[in-house]
């Protein structure tokens, strides 16, 4: 699995990470690299510190190539690296477009699975870089947390409407998108928010959503699409493509040759939020003995 992450305005992403890596605790996948495609460089940093905290240090993380030291309203990424980061995270993080040369021409044939959260810059300099048939030669199939199905504004797609375009556009294997609708009906995180855990993952929770507040489930969700669809209750459409237009709206044509699809619904959102937050809590315990709280501040 390669995870793409706009970690920096939501703390969503830094929950996808750990579902990730509660993943490949149970053995279900391998994390061969995170990319992020956000220009903070507290965003990579954040990132080596988690993989270096759930026992992965070794996971290379990509970066843009011109990166600043912009914070979000809600900040929890740089407050994570001041409080939980280390000198030597930085040796993890390298270019992005050398890093995604380096994992396809390192890869089996459709060996890979892409989760896409945030924006498609990146990618689309993949596919200018390595070009359409490696790309799908590597890439077995992609998840992408994106739109508003059928139709809508999204801030992934909105952000920066050409290139969302241009990655829809070209991507050339199957793609199964999360739209914001079921995203937003499934909260997780309140557990971590209302703990006294002292970890960098809760800390961060409470950072963004407060004392008592959870989080919609977006990029959880769509690293639980990317792996395994059935076992999660995930309900598809039919095959078609999406149009985006100049001001990020997003459209759905439902065609028979497509190679996209979206998400209808999930069939128990109850137990998958449950699941979710089961697999937040579980990754944290094994990893981080209770102490005293201790928040980003």
């Amino acid at each position: 699995m390669v995870i793409e992450t706009d970690i920096f305005d939501d703390v969503d992403d830094v929950g996808a990470l750990v579902v990730a890596h509660a993943l490949a605790d149970e053995g279900t996948v391998e994390i061969a690299a995170v990319l992020v495609n956000t220009p903070s460089r507290w965003g990579g940093l954040a990132v080596a510190a988690i993989n270096r905290a759930f026992g992965r240090p070794g996971i290379p993380v990509g970066s843009l190539a011109e990166l600043d030291d912009r914070v979000a309203r809600n900040d929890f990424a740089h407050a994570l690296v001041q409080a939980h980061g280390r000198e030597d995270d930085s040796r993890a993080i390298e270019p992005a477009g050398r890093l995604w040369n380096r994992v396809l021409d390192s890869a089996a044939d459709h060996s890979l699975t892409l989760v896409s959260l945030g924006f498609y810059g990146i990618l689309v300099g993949l596919l200018d870089d390595a070009g359409a048939d490696t790309v799908a030669r590597k890439i077995e199939r992609a998840a992408v947390m994106g739109g508003r199905f059928p139709s809508g504004v999204e801030y992934n797609f909105a952000a920066a409407p050409e290139l969302t375009r241009a990655m829809l556009t070209r991507w050339p294997t199957p793609l199964d998108l999360l739209g914001w609708e079921i995203g937003a009906e499934i909260e997780t995180g309140r557990g971590l928010t209302s703990s006294d855990r002292v970890d960098l993952v809760s800390s961060a929770y409470r950072a963004f959503c407060g004392r008592r507040g959870g989080r919609p489930s977006w990029d959880l969700l769509a690293v639980l699409l990317a792996v395994d669809p059935e076992r999660w209750g995930f309900e598809l459409s039919p095959p078609g493509s999406v149009a985006v237009e100049a001001d990020g709206h997003n459209t759905w044509t439902p065609e028979a040759a497509g190679r996209m699809r979206y998400t209808t619904a999930i069939r128990n959102p109850i137990e998958v939020a449950r699941a979710l937050d089961a697999m937040l809590e579980g990754a944290i315990d094994r990893r981080f003995r209770p102490r005293a709280v201790r928040d980003l501040t």
